[in-house]
């Protein structure tokens, strides 16, 4: 799977669930996480925001039906370029 991704290559994506407790306001994560995250490991990518923000809690998503924040959106680059990301930040937008 690893030889498919180019070391300059950037993911953004929602994924509609949580990569890590740090990203969920009810610190449990699921199977669909340790999914993912296998996945993300045999690419080997890395959260760039939770690298550069490694204890601060933002968050992207409310489910009204759970009323429970979370972090569903992230931006995924290879763990070997992340000394090239600098600063990212989540900013919050109403519409």
């Amino acid at each position: 799977m690893r030889g498919n991704i180019d070391n300059n290559i950037i993911i953004t994506e929602n994924f509609n669930i949580p990569l890590s407790i740090m990203d969920t306001i009810t610190r449990q994560i699921n199977w669909k996480t340790q999914n993912l995250n296998n996945i993300v490991d045999q690419l080997d990518l890395s959260d760039i925001y939770r690298t550069l923000h490694p204890i601060i809690a933002k968050y992207t998503f409310f489910s009204t039906a759970n009323e429970t924040y979370f972090r569903t959106d992230y931006t995924l680059g290879p763990r070997n370029n992340l000394g090239k990301f600098k600063k990212t930040e989540i900013l919050s937008n109403i519409f």
